[in-house]
């Protein structure tokens, strides 16, 4: 039996809708393994999830920005043949250079 990710669509592909949610028992989760051993109530959980799928969304923009300056810069040789097709691949690195900007401004 396969469990539904509940960051992706059907057939395990990434979601490329903003709407997309975040279930409340995946925040549960999160909060659980964070060492918190108290119950978290629907609601809460539910502002959880929303505050964790704005994260999301800034971080793969802001990932996005860091791949598209590197393929003008031409730093990155794998978007080159994507050039073309106005497709950017982001890549751990792009993560990784907003991920300290990106816990300073949520936190």
């Amino acid at each position: 039996m396969t469990r539904a990710d509940p960051l992706n669509d059907t057939a395990g592909q990434p979601s490329s809708n903003p709407d997309a949610t975040i279930s409340a028992e995946l925040s549960k989760r999160i909060v659980s393994h964070s060492g918190c051993e108290k119950r978290v109530a629907n609601d809460t959980a539910a502002a959880i999830s929303e505050v964790i799928r704005m994260f999301v969304i800034e971080a793969r923009a802001r990932a996005s920005i860091e791949a598209e300056c590197d393929l003008e810069g031409g730093v990155d040789d794998e978007n080159e043949n994507n050039a073309a097709s106005n497709m950017v691949s982001i890549r751990a690195d792009h993560i990784t250079k907003v991920a300290a900007e990106m816990l300073m401004d949520f936190s």
